[in-house]
């Protein structure tokens, strides 16, 4: 399929769900009588969605092992907004304001990554629309649709649990350790992203010791090792960590945040396995163990948090992350060689001079782009 086909659909594709999350999210806060500040921010936060179609371009650079372009537009947009911020923060502006600078940072990121493709990557002109495609794009892409909301429920339905169950000030406590704690997941992402078209070229290439089974070994090791050195540390720091960041207000957040960062361990081995069944077309995989994680979640809640409060939604958090990335593989024989691979890398501080040549393997031979590559990528 040429790429323009693709990426011509796909803005296509983007830009009608950009318009109906929109839709949806000035009607949800009509329906949930919200005040008129509240819904008049919550209109113009969801304006930011309509940007999105704008990224098509970080598509091209993520097939093309040229990720940094995209790092480069977004971190971009985020430092300029980030110094308008404090700015608008020293001037005292209202909340409306702020709200207007999330737009500007979609549209700022979207806007520089458009000017970053222009001569390495095919642009608008070269776009076109393929119902065929769309359809194509449809039907595999709606498990990772679905597993995404799931996700995003299992997320938000612990602060919602807590809430009801332990009052505002612990689900408060809560959300400014999770804050912290999700923000942290931005790195194995952008690793595992950046590594996908090698992930790919290991797949098709298929050789003994060098396939996509010795590739996902070494990745799995990564990922684990990543979690362990930020998991580690920022248990033992959590409660100094909390109190210089969010005030001595917020010092109950230490502990929760000690926990629930374990939860990180199973992420960055999750993000790994959720692009290695992209790879090999398991979405729907994804989809059932996000669902088998959210009921796992909300059961634990239901335990836990009477007991134990906000630190009860914590473990149950990170138990329902090994339940969707680990556990789970147990249960579908489709899943058994990523369960054996996962279980190799929580083992990792018993083999470590076997890991680390793996692991080195990813960065020492890089995977140079062809035509093949970017479009079995795409």
């Amino acid at each position: 399929v040429p790429p323009g086909r693709i990426l011509g659909t796909t803005f296509v594709l983007q830009s009608v769900g950009s318009l109906a999350a929109c839709a949806l999210a000035a009607a949800a806060s009509s329906l949930l009588g919200d005040t008129p500040l509240a819904h008049e921010v919550t209109v113009i936060v969801s304006l930011s969605i309509l940007a999105t179609p704008l990224s098509v371009p970080g598509y091209w650079f993520v097939a093309s092992l040229c990720s940094r372009y995209t790092v480069w537009a977004l971190d971009g947009a985020l430092v300029v907004c980030t110094l308008l911020r404090v700015w608008l923060a020293m001037l005292g502006a209202p909340v409306v304001a702020f709200a207007w600078l999330a737009v500007g940072q979609a549209l700022l990121g979207g806007v520089i990554l458009l000017a970053l493709s222009r001569g390495r990557a095919p642009g608008p002109r070269c776009w076109r629309i393929s119902r065929p495609e769309a359809i194509r794009l449809l039907r595999e892409g709606w498990p990772l649709l679905a597993s995404g909301l799931a996700a995003a429920l299992g997320t938000r339905l612990d602060m919602v649990m807590l809430t009801k169950l332990a009052g505002t000030v612990a689900a408060g406590q809560y959300t400014a350790a999770v804050r912290l704690s999700e923000l942290l997941q931005v790195i194995p992402t952008a690793i595992v992203v950046s590594l996908f078209p090698a992930l790919i070229h290991a797949r098709d290439a298929n050789l003994p010791g060098t396939g996509l089974g010795a590739f996902m070994q070494a990745l799995y090791d990564l990922m684990a090792a990543l979690g362990l050195a930020i998991a580690l540390p920022l248990s033992l720091l959590a409660r100094p960590a909390a109190t210089a960041l969010y005030g001595s207000a917020y010092a109950a957040s230490g502990p929760i945040l000690a926990a629930h960062v374990w939860g990180l361990v199973f992420t960055c081995l999750g993000v790994a396995r959720a692009r290695w069944l992209l790879a090999t077309r398991g979405t729907p995989l994804l989809l059932y163990t996000s669902l088998l994680g959210a009921g796992v979640n909300a059961s634990l809640n239901l335990l836990l948090i009477p007991r134990h409060g906000a630190l009860g939604a914590a473990w149950a958090a990170v138990a329902a992350q090994a339940v969707t990335t680990y556990v789970s593989c147990a249960l579908w024989p489709a899943l058994r060689a990523p369960f054996v691979q996962m279980s190799r890398a929580l083992l990792l501080p018993l083999r470590l001079r076997s890991a680390w040549r793996g692991m080195a393997a990813l960065w020492r031979d890089p995977v140079e782009p062809t035509a093949e590559t970017e479009t079995s990528v795409v």
